[in-house]
């Protein structure tokens, strides 16, 4: 497939920009599709010739790319023999069967979610499932209440970026968007009830103590009461717990992903917007960009946060302690890139921030095996 092919009709049309500006809407459109169907019709024509052309390219290519590749896993193949085989399998039974684990999908959060989907299904084939609602298990309704918090963490930061002079289209959006939300927390705090009956009291407590305050709890304040956030002030299944649990740790390790991903992103458009950029125009653009990465940065932040504090109760409950060395405090220092130099620090002297020196900095991560068991 060539993705580059509807890129190619754009150089036989930008010529028409400068006779169709003059023109009204109708004709301006029907000059246009114009000049579209008479590209299309050669393409068209012309198919036969262009794949011949570029099937006589592919063959020679295809050898060529197959004699690198062969001479790419012959160094590999030494220290690293065991490794491509497996790989090789993953993605042949992934291609086979797309039921099957994603070798190039580097989610661990979604990685964790199938493998508690298939431990569920096992457990009911062996008559041990403790599901107490046939639409709703344990992993189901913590996963949905994990994703309900990132949905008010993003709804809080749509209303903090929105400022004091807010549009009427803007504000409708976010009101739709707060009572959908507010809709689904209702129903999923009534599902959390079968599995911790001792949140219809808690609950009752909270809207109590809200209502003497005179104080309504917006939606993106509303408490899910997440095993983690409960800790040992009530009951709770251990099995809800050693399933947030893994969740949290997936959710770290993919926060750290994401946070060196943006990290790296932003190096990146720095140093070309230093080299090349000339011009309030495009400086205005590269600003916006950078503004948009640091917006990323600050999420990636605060979900690491969240699952670092979820990870410190859940641990103390469940006397897990080995994610420790791995998923560290964040502190602001430690949000800097590869080449960034610490205030006080010569090059020579420069520290790296942990964040790099954990799981996946290099780019190769592997499934989080830890967090599976």
């Amino acid at each position: 497939m060539d993705g580059e092919a509807p890129e190619c009709g754009w150089a036989n049309i930008n010529p028409v920009a400068s006779s169709t500006k003059e023109m009204g809407p109708g004709a301006r459109r029907d000059t246009l599709d114009d000049f579209f169907g008479d590209w299309n019709w050669k393409k068209i024509v012309g198919l036969g010739t262009t794949m011949q052309r570029k099937l006589k390219e592919a063959v020679p290519q295809y050898a060529d790319h197959q004699a690198a590749l062969n001479d790419l896993e012959e160094g590999l193949q030494e220290e690293y023999g065991e490794a491509l085989e497996q790989w090789r399998s993953q993605v042949e039974a992934w291609e086979n069967d797309e039921s099957q684990l994603n070798p190039f999908e580097q989610n661990a959060d979604v990685s964790v979610r199938l493998v508690l989907a298939k431990e569920e299904e096992q457990s009911m084939q062996d008559g041990a499932c403790i599901s107490l609602h046939e639409d709703c298990s344990p992993s189901i309704l913590i996963t949905s209440g994990l994703e309900l918090k990132e949905q008010q963490r993003c709804l809080r930061a749509d209303k903090d970026g929105c400022g004091l002079h807010i549009m009427d289209n803007q504000e409708g959006k976010l009101v739709k968007h707060s009572n959908a939300l507010q809709h689904w927390l209702d129903s999923w705090a009534k599902m959390q009830e079968l599995y911790m009956p001792n949140m219809a009291a808690m609950r009752i407590s909270d809207n109590a103590t809200a209502a003497n305050a005179s104080s309504i709890p917006s939606t993106e304040s509303f408490k899910l009461w997440l095993p983690s956030q409960i800790g040992r002030s009530l009951p709770c299944n251990e099995s809800l717990q050693r399933v947030e649990w893994r969740l949290r740790y997936a959710q770290g390790h993919d926060a750290l992903r994401s946070l060196r991903s943006s990290l790296h992103t932003q190096t990146a458009i720095l140093k070309y917007k230093d080299q090349n950029l000339r011009g309030q125009g495009a400086n205005t653009r590269a600003h916006n960009m950078l503004k948009a990465i640091d917006m990323r940065i600050e999420a990636a932040t605060r979900k690491y946060e969240s699952a670092h504090k979820a990870l410190v109760v859940l641990g103390n409950l469940l006397n897990e302690s080995s994610w420790q060395s791995s998923l560290r405090p964040l502190n602001h220092q430690d949000i800097c890139s590869m080449s960034d130099i610490l205030w006080g620090e010569l090059e020579g002297r420069q520290k790296l921030s942990w964040i790099w020196n954990m799981w996946g900095a290099g780019g190769s991560d592997v499934l989080i095996t830890e967090g599976l068991i």
